[in-house]
């Protein structure tokens, strides 16, 4: 597929402001685990993974429970695969 300097820029912001999103859900989802009572791991997690595929993130993102938070680790190879990207 042919694009445009301006076309490829534009992209390339859309797709970092996803990750920067979902970057502030998972900080989210950690203050809310860690403040309150009655909030759920699973429950998060779940919320999490079905914000990443609606968005189209989750063939590259991976997430995990640890001890008392929930973190992700981005797979770099399938990210650049995944959306063709120049460096």
């Amino acid at each position: 597929m042919r694009r445009d300097e301006l076309t490829f820029r534009k992209e390339q912001h859309r797709r970092q402001d996803k990750l920067d999103r979902f970057e502030t859900k998972v900080k989210e989802a950690n203050l809310n685990l860690e403040t309150s009572k009655r909030a759920s791991f699973q429950s998060k997690l779940n919320q999490l993974e079905s914000w990443a595929r609606k968005y189209k993130i989750s063939k590259f993102i991976r997430l995990e429970t640890k001890e008392d938070s929930i973190s992700y680790t981005i797979d770099q190879d399938s990210k650049t695969a995944r959306w063709m990207l120049r460096d």
